[in-house]
């Protein structure tokens, strides 16, 4: 469904770094139905010198934070019309 480069990396504290994430598929799902997941892993000084993939490879994640998708056009407008709130009124 979605293609994200780079896939592996390091970010220091308070480091600010672009992800490029592109989706894929034809038809466009709603918003808030799929997450991007990202992993981390407290690194030191021994694991700093070793490739991303290999960190992942040899330490099991620490946690993981899920962001929403919400999808929108190139002019940054929603794809979707948000669903209507239910009437929860009683007459």
């Amino acid at each position: 469904m979605f293609t994200i480069r780079p896939s592996y990396g390091i970010i220091a504290p308070n480091e600010k770094k672009s992800i490029k994430i592109t989706f894929n598929w034809k038809d466009v799902p709603k918003d808030d139905l799929h997450f991007i997941s990202f992993y981390h892993i407290r690194i030191n000084e021994n694991t700093c010198n070793m490739q991303p993939r290999e960190i992942f490879e040899k330490y099991k994640p620490e946690g993981v934070k899920r962001i929403l998708c919400q999808f929108k056009n190139a002019s940054g407008e929603p794809i979707h019309q948000p669903d209507p709130k239910p009437n929860t009124e009683i007459a």
